[in-house]
């Protein structure tokens, strides 16, 4: 073979992204590449390009066939039409001449280059033979092309790696993996014989003993005893191995002399069974003759099919959601429990999605879940949405279809397996958890290794349902370790869906550094370069398919929604699955109400609550309003003890505890009394768990709400309150609950977590403390002449530098939240809760545009050039005034919950925002519209600075976690939890340090390197603003302590504090001494 011959044979080996990995040659006509095992080491989607060939093609890394200590690695691809292998032979002698050709690591380059060189001799290294070649250049590339002895002609070795710069180098020998190279001969022949030991490995892997019998019952075939045991007796197999056999039934074929051998010695042994396994496909005369037999005729793919019977379990699945009136008086479960929920196949409506990676929309999630299943260079998708969104039932649907498939046509399709994470013990293992799973249906895997085998040979789509339910009981490491577990089942042509709650993570990269600690490992990092992942949002119902939804619940929908219309709020809910659900389940009680003021989510679920409470039953003694009360305190008790389940005996003896008094009930009274007053059902372990999580998020508000006057007791706090549970405490409290949830907000004897939920409550309730001068917000001008805060009382305090009172400015009727100077310091804008935003001239302050935004405002900054002012608030949307002429000139629209803060990059002028949908946008300041980049944190986020050369930006969580960003890749950089409470303020200073501070009363210093902060400043009370004076030699705070205080940023010591609780004088009138 000439070197022109060979290189037709060469391949690039690349990864999903197109970057080359290594080279590669066809060895084999079956379509076996070899090349190094470095090559491929944990990559999980590779592909292979022949030379001159722009298509690029999947491959399977064969593990059985590989030797990861003699470097070999194996591909399999389908076999290559017009593709001639390379001539393999181990000879060479010292001097021999080698030609070599392979292609530049890590670039998208289709050709490649050649090289020479001659074999030098051989050597040993870290116990790995291998041969030493000289005169040429090996890059890194280059590694697993082949060694061309151009004086035999034929392959001799694979280049291994570079020895040093001049060119020295090393190869793989054919001759070094003699010990595995006898087993991939046989393999390239066609022997039965390792054909019989991976079958082997695979009824060992499915529970049986393996006994190899020497003489072969086949011609040219080998064979083996397998003995499993089931209770007292043992199931006896007999299997030979063949291939090569001559499939038609004319004469006395090679096929039919086979299967008679194995009749008889089935007989004449008393076996159960007959295997004849073989690589061909098979005929179907050669079926017939086998199964006329009794014998059990089937190729290698086909054989764990046979091995594990799935087919019960998939019948089971597709009659459960099939036969929903089965499950209505909670009797039998179905093989997935969540199927008891809802009547699918009645009322199931596809959703759309939407792909943050190609931006693509789909309109069905359920044919962008056929496109991921499709495509060889994907493992994972996250299906992605807030609470109530339709991602389990999307799932429960996408596996009726792939059982249904599979009963249909079984070698073309996948048998779905769907587990609830909300039950994963992590100390398990989630591959133990699934297996468990399995085997609770019915399906019984003895080995892990026969799960991993079947796993990565794409027999599974694993959906993984409520990856959020697990991760919220664990700590940052345990999240790491359990996606960690989650990462290695995306092996091969494994297919795995997981769902969660959208605030975990948005996409590939966030998938990992939302999660990540402030040092990856090796292994994480290595997880971290992987492209196999894809993250689907799913989009909430449209009008059309709320519609057709209302449309198979009642033949007047059409009124119906015609009246939800007009009734605020209550349209906007209907787009969300579980919502739309809860009003067609409680849609007479609804339309009874008429309510005029529209309906929030908190009012539905008490009207649906409140309904099935009160069913009827002729057995239950327990009253409506006892029921509802034992849910609450169930709710409070699963939630203080962090946990989603109760064991049936606890829950039994709460019930008896919280009847105490009212005489023994029977163990059906008891069981009546469970099921219906607390939304609750019995899993197939015997533990309760609520229906749904918002359930149990929603009574868990209901009891905070009731218990309003205890709220400051010790000890009721254990954790910060989730975001889900405070929406719902805002929709539930009353607006005269608002002078309780002042006092407990003020009242510094009172924990930050509720002490932070009250003042949350408040927000939302449109009350606010403005009676107090507390400070929200300080800003220094670029001068260094003034400091301007922004109070709770409605003014705006303007102070020198050494913070003499200058002015109080009077104009705003609600809380101050933001102040900002101009870049060239000309104005002096404030943004208030009474939905203004007043812009003044300096020095003299006078109001020279006074803008009116829908909603509350929450922050405002300064274009560069500082004639425009940009403001965000609870509208979601970020305007954009010109400050002359006073009118809007553009608006930044993306942000699906109430912006927190905008601020402008000094490096390139872009707009920097967060919000409480947790995430962080970058917006092009000169172009209005979507934002460029997007990315999320596990937490609302309530606060970002951005450095003063642009390469920072810090955000600030609302349990307190810290974030600092890359600006450029908007990427994290290090994370950290110091601050014990939500983070309210950043302030960068111009020699690279920067501040934020927090309800935990502090302020915390920080270099932009990890390790933790460099410094600690310690106040009275939340402090919510921060500022640093232009020359970074004096930092400015200030909080509820209603003072403002400077210090020194050398020493970090206190230099003066000044209180603003004395009365002042107003508007431009000089302040009293502090």
């Amino acid at each position: 073979m000439n070197s022109e011959a060979l290189k037709r044979a060469i391949v690039r080996v690349i990864n999903h992204a197109g970057f080359t990995l290594g080279t590669g040659f066809l060895a084999t006509r079956e379509g076996h590449i070899l090349t190094c095992w470095h090559v491929v080491d944990g990559v999980d989607s590779l592909y292979v390009q022949f030379e001159g060939d722009d298509r690029r093609t999947a491959a399977a890394l064969s593990f059985d066939l590989s030797d990861s200590d003699a470097d070999v690695a194996v591909l399999r691809i389908p076999p290559p039409a017009a593709r001639a292998p390379a001539a393999l032979a181990p000879a060479w002698e010292v001097g021999d001449p080698l030609w070599s050709y392979g292609y530049q690591y890590q670039e998208h380059f289709a050709s490649g280059f050649p090289v020479e060189g001659r074999i030098s001799g051989d050597t040993r290294l870290h116990e790995q033979q291998l041969i030493v070649v000289s005169g040429t250049d090996v890059q890194r590339g280059l590694s697993g092309a082949p060694v061309l002895n151009l004086r035999t002609g034929k392959v001799a070795a694979l280049v291994n790696a570079k020895f040093d710069d001049r060119g020295i180098g090393f190869a793989v020998p054919i001759a070094a993996a003699t010990r595995h190279w006898s087993t991939l001969t046989d393999v390239f022949a066609g022997n039965s014989t390792h054909l019989r030991s991976a079958t082997a490995e695979l009824f060992k892997a499915m529970g049986y003993q393996v006994h190899l019998r020497p003489e072969p019952l086949v011609t040219g075939g080998a064979s083996f005893l397998a003995e499993l045991a089931t209770g007292a007796t043992r199931l006896r197999t007999v299997v030979a191995c063949a291939t090569g056999f001559q499939q038609t039934v004319t004469g006395r074929s090679d096929l039919e002399s086979a299967v008679l051998t194995l009749q008889a010695t089935t007989a004449r042994e008393r076996l159960d069974r007959a295997f004849l396994v073989t690589l061909d496909r098979i005929a179907p005369e050669a079926a017939r003759v086998a199964e006329s037999a009794g014998v059990v005729l089937l190729t290698y793919d086909e054989l764990e099919g046979r091995l594990i019977d799935f087919s019960a379990y998939l019948r089971h699945v597709v009659h459960d959601y099939e036969h929903f009136e089965e499950f209505a008086d909670f009797g039998r479960l179905p093989v997935i429990e969540p199927l008891r929920w809802c009547d699918l196949r009645r009322f199931y409506i596809d959703i759309g999605c939407f792909d943050p990676l190609d931006g693509r929309e789909h309109d069905s999630a359920r044919a962008a879940f056929r496109e991921f299943v499709a495509d060889p260079g994907q493992n994972l998708v996250s299906f992605l949405g807030d609470y109530g969104t339709g991602k389990t039932t999307l799932c429960l649907q996408l596996a009726y279809e792939l059982a249904r498939d599979h009963l249909e046509n079984p070698p073309g399709s996948r048998i779905p397996v769907f587990v609830q994470l909300r039950d994963l013990d992590p100390r398990t293992g989630v591959r133990r958890f699934v297996m468990d799973a399995l085997a609770d249906a019915g399906v019984r895997i003895t080995d892990s290794t026969a799960f991993d085998i079947m796993l990565r040979g794409g027999r599974f789509v694993l959906f993984l349902d409520g990856f959020d339910e697990v991760a919220d009981r664990l700590d940052r490491r345990g999240v790491l370790l359990l996606f960690n577990q989650i990462s290695h089942l995306t092996q091969g042509h494994s297919k795995v869906v997981l769902t969660c709650r959208t605030h975990y993570f948005r996409n590939e990269n966030q998938t990992f550094t939302a999660l990540m600690a402030k040092t990856m490992t090796p292994l994480m990092q290595e997880i971290h370069r992987r492209d196999n992942f894809r993250i689907l949002e799913l989009r909430k119902y449209d009008e059309p398919r709320i519609m057709d939804l209302m449309s198979r619940y009642s033949p007047d929908y059409r009124d119906h929604w015609r009246w939800m219309k007009e009734t605020y709020n209550l349209a906007d809910l209907a787009r969300t699955p579980i919502l739309m659900n809860i009003m067609m389940n409680s849609l007479s009680e609804l339309l009874s109400l008429r309510p005029r003021q529209g309906v929030d989510s908190a009012g539905l679920y008490d009207l649906y609550t409140k309904v099935w409470l009160d069913r009827d039953d002729a057995r239950s003694e327990v009253t409506i309003e006892e029921r509802a009360r034992f849910t609450e305190e169930l709710a409070w008790r699963m939630y203080r003890d962090d946990r989603l389940t109760v064991p049936h005996e606890e829950l039994a003896d709460a019930v008896a505890e919280f009847l105490s008094g009212r005489g023994s009930l029977d163990q059906d009274q008891l069981d009546t009394n469970i099921r219906t007053c607390n939304f609750l059902a019995r899993n197939r372990h015997g533990d309760y768990q609520f229906a749904h999580k918002s359930f149990m998020e929603f009574f868990v508000a209901k009891a905070l709400v009731r218990q309003i006057d205890d709220w400051s007791r010790p000890g009721l706090w254990p954790r910060a309150v989730p975001y889900e549970v405070s929406s719902f405490v805002s929709e539930l409290l009353e607006p005269s609950d608002a002078a309780r949830l002042k006092q407990a907000s003020l009242d510094r004897a009172n924990n930050y977590f509720l002490r932070g939920l009250c003042m949350d409550v408040q927000m939302s309730l449109g009350d606010t403390v403005n009676d107090e001068p507390l400070i929200f917000a300080l800003a220094a001008s670029p001068d260094g002449s003034l400091v301007a805060s922004g109070q709770a009382n409605g003014r705006v305090g303007i102070f020198t530098a050494s913070l003499d009172p200058v002015a109080e400015l009077e104009g705003h009727e609600e809380w101050v939240r933001a102040v900002a100077f101009s870049p060239d310091g000309r104005y002096l804008a404030s943004g208030a809760w009474d939905n203004h935003v007043l812009v003044r001239s300096l020095p003299s302050f006078g109001i020279v545009a006074d803008l009116l935004l829908p909603d509350r405002v929450n922050t405002v900054c300064f274009s560069a050039d500082g004639d425009s002012v940009f403001c965000g608030g609870y509208d979601r949307v970020i305007s954009m005034w010109d400050i002359e002429r006073g009118v809007r000139t553009g608006e930044f629209v993306g942000h699906a919950d109430t912006v927190h803060h905008v601020t402008l990059n000094p490096a390139d002028g872009d707009l920097v925002s967060c919000a409480t949908d947790r995430t962080v946008r970058v917006w092009p300041a000169a172009r209005p519209g979507e934002a460029e980049s997007v990315e999320a944190q596990d937490e609302p986020i309530r606060c970002l600075g951005v450095s003063h050369d642009g390469q920072y930006i810090a955000t600030g969580s609302w349990t307190g976690e810290l974030i600092l960003w890359d600006a450029r890749r908007l990427r994290p950089i290090w994370r950290d939890e110091s601050h014990a409470s939500m983070i309210n303020s950043f302030a960068f200073s111009p020699d690279g340090q920067f501040v934020s501070c927090s309800d935990d009363h502090t302020v915390q210093v920080w270099t932009t390197s990890a390790g933790g902060p460099v410094a600690t400043l310690v106040s009275d009370d939340f402090v919510m603003g921060t500022a640093f004076s232009p020359d970074g030699r004096t930092l400015f705070s200030g909080g509820y302590d209603c003072a403002i205080t400077s210090w020194e940023t050398t020493t970090w010591t206190r230099e003066r504090s000044v209180s603003l609780s004395a009365p002042h004088e107003h508007h431009d009138s000089p302040m009293g001494d502090a």
